[in-house]
């Protein structure tokens, strides 16, 4: 069973947004790559993402961060109605609970919010 022990959730904040969107750009890159055509992942990356946008979203649904070390290694968030939206872990974590640990997180919320 993967090592979850060092990983910290929070609750979203600005201050992170840059390595949020950097973290969804760098995994479309690295993970989607063997799934997608370069051509779609093209147009799934942002490389001038709308800042305002990704926080006004992210601000709107309870997002969960996971740091190791000091280090954000995956995100995702859920809207007050359950609809999962976003669920990212980098590409060097994968496979190692850290993703899990975040949707755990996600439904536990959803759950109360019922």
């Amino acid at each position: 069973m993967p090592n979850t022990q060092d990983v910290i959730l929070i609750e979203y904040n600005r201050k992170y947004l840059a390595d949020i969107v950097a973290l969804f750009n760098h995994t479309i890159q690295k993970v989607n790559r063997q799934d997608y055509s370069q051509a779609e992942i093209n147009e799934w990356i942002q490389p001038n993402p709308d800042l305002d946008s990704w926080h006004d979203n992210l601000s709107k649904s309870y997002c969960v961060l996971a740091f190791k070390a000091d280090c954000l290694v995956g995100f995702g968030n859920i809207t007050a109605d359950g609809y999962l939206d976003l669920l990212f872990v980098a590409h060097s974590v994968i496979r190692s609970g850290i993703g899990r640990l975040i949707f755990n997180r996600l439904e536990q919320y959803a759950r109360l919010k019922k």
